[in-house]
């Protein structure tokens, strides 16, 4: 009887165990590094859900989806919506203080994905500049091809194009944020290899700074315009 009780009492905690450190649920990646370089992408999320689905992306953008597979207790697979496996295979996976881990090889280096659970969708830059900005200081009041002068609106759209709106000229073009760092490419549509990247910084509440990664010593300030 005794024996009885000690195997359902091992059962059912080698029962909590596993589902204690199961991989399915809402993930945020906290950073990732491969070799000696950290290359932590912008919001990344992961959503593993109980039916061996998944969802991934950046922000609120959701940029992957297919199936996941777990081997064993330690490695796990990812399977895209065409049924093709991840070129890099399967990751092996551990549990520390509540994160998540992934190992694996890419390319002959070493990477490693630290996750911890999240509630929401992370946003990014890219889903905080949509909007229309309104130009309120510019370097030495200089004008720019790309930003205009001060006063001048510039709207991003959710499409990827933005516009610019300054006195009575009207600009389009294309916009880009990296995803491994808040820098913003803005692409002219009209002339032809006119454009400019940007750091940004949105650290205050209706405010944008846009900072040249030519020389960080110029910089246009934005405050979110209503139309």
């Amino acid at each position: 009887m005794k024996i009885k009780k000690l195997t359902l009492l091992f059962l059912i905690i080698h029962i909590v165990k596993l589902n204690a450190q199961s991989p399915e649920g809402f993930w945020a990646v906290n950073r990732v590094t491969v070799g000696e370089e950290v290359r932590t992408p912008v919001a990344k999320w992961f959503r593993l859900n109980p039916d061996s689905t998944f969802q991934s992306g950046n922000g609120w953008l959701q940029n992957g989806a297919g199936r996941w597979q777990q081997f064993s207790d330690s490695t796990l697979l990812f399977i895209n919506e065409r049924g093709e496996e991840d070129e890099y295979g399967a990751f092996e996976v551990s549990f520390t203080d509540g994160k998540m881990y992934w190992r694996r090889t890419e390319d002959g280096l070493p990477v490693t994905v630290i996750l911890s659970p999240a509630e929401k969708l992370p946003k990014s830059p890219a889903d905080q500049i949509v909007g229309f900005w309104e130009l309120v200081k510019t370097p030495s009041n200089q004008h720019s091809s790309i930003l205009g002068s001060e006063g001048s609106v510039l709207f991003i759209r959710w499409d990827r194009e933005y516009r610019l709106l300054e006195k009575d000229k009207r600009k389009r073009g294309f916009w880009h944020i990296n995803a491994h760092r808040p820098e913003l490419t803005l692409l002219s549509a009209a002339e032809e290899g006119n454009k400019a990247s940007f750091t940004v910084d949105l650290s205050q509440p209706d405010r944008l700074e846009l900072r040249s990664t030519d020389s960080e010593e110029q910089s246009w300030i934005f405050e979110r315009h209503s139309p």
